[in-house]
């Protein structure tokens, strides 16, 4: 099973933010501070290594330092261990179980083969990153873990069927649709209506702009338009360029501006086949943040999240978040 591939932002080495998820595999020490799922997330872990951190969170007798810094790191622990928790419970997927080992490790070995390509050797690059080895791996996890999730979730949602796929494409005709027009622009219906005989009886639709039309600069635009997608005209006229003949006058059409006679002098209206995997694939991101983050708030409302009451306090409303203590 092919994962989804790691944000580039994280393949291009910037790599720091995974310090705050370093739940699951750090050293227990120190006073409890949470529980999440029956997983303990102790003072050393919230801490970090001191040589990543810039500065203790807390001082060696345990008093907390810098609070705000503490509570972030505090709050990402607790989500990292709702995510991998609850991905155990309702899937099965385990870092210790296929096909999620397989592929830890081998996207561990692309980010520190970006990594050495970057720094020039993995030692370097991880200074560089103010990060440790560890920490990569747990972000792996962390990612990967979602990545299976969300492939648990789109599977039971299903791809879009061929409906719903021309509906979609409907509904993205403007947008896929590049248009060339000259148009006349006046103020009334009756204009227009004299504007359009005068132009099916053979007139040229830009003399007649340069003539008629009330629109600035048409005496020198000669009232022809740049070329464009329908949809960056207004909603009327979009509709109109699009179901107008190439070529023959058009109108009335009324909008905001005025009342326009127009010509299309090309338009290349767009093909299904040549937009289904587009509309697939957007579909699919939507589909992954909508799923994800649903996903994401009921296992964070249903999981048992204790947080030791002179450290924070754990709330779900108005989203899940570790806030200073009461």
């Amino acid at each position: 099973m092919k994962s989804a591939p790691l944000p580039q932002w994280m393949r291009l080495g910037v790599l720091v933010l995974a310090v705050f998820l370093t739940a699951g595999a750090c050293s227990s020490q120190g006073d409890l501070v949470a529980t999440v799922n029956g997983e303990s997330i102790y003072m050393a872990d919230v801490e970090g290594p001191e040589d990543l951190v810039g500065g203790d969170v807390v001082d060696e007798q345990g008093e907390i330092i810098d609070r705000f810094e503490f509570l972030n790191r505090l709050h990402s622990l607790v989500i990292t261990e709702v995510v991998v928790t609850k991905a155990d419970e309702e899937f099965g997927i385990h870092p210790d179980r296929e096909p999620l080992k397989t592929t830890l490790e081998e996207t561990y070995e692309t980010v520190k083969s970006d990594l050495i390509e970057l720094h020039g050797d993995y030692e370097t690059a991880l200074q560089q990153e103010g990060m440790t080895d560890h920490l990569v791996r747990v972000f792996i996890m962390t990612q990967e873990t979602i990545n299976l999730v969300y492939e648990e979730l789109a599977a039971r949602e299903g791809e879009l069927t061929a409906q719903e796929v021309e509906e979609v494409f409907e509904s993205k005709r403007e947008d896929l649709t590049e248009v060339c027009a000259t148009h006349v622009l006046v103020d009334t219906r009756e204009e227009a209506e004299a504007v359009l005989e005068r132009a099916l009886a053979g007139e040229e639709i830009g003399a007649l702009a340069a003539e008629l039309s009330v629109e600035p600069d048409a005496s020198e635009t000669m009232g022809e338009l740049d070329c464009q997608a329908a949809s960056a005209y207004v909603t009327e006229f979009a509709e109109a360029v699009i179901t107008a003949e190439v070529g023959v006058p058009y109108g009335p059409v009324e909008s905001i501006f005025g009342f326009h006679v127009l010509v299309v002098t090309e338009r290349a209206d767009p093909v299904l086949a040549d937009h289904e995997d587009d509309i697939r694939s957007e579909y699919n991101e939507e589909q992954r943040s909508i799923l994800i983050g649903e996903w994401f708030l009921r296992a964070a409302t249903e999981s048992d999240v204790q947080v030791e009451p002179q450290y924070g306090r754990w709330t779900t409303e108005p989203r899940p978040q570790v806030l200073l203590p009461s």
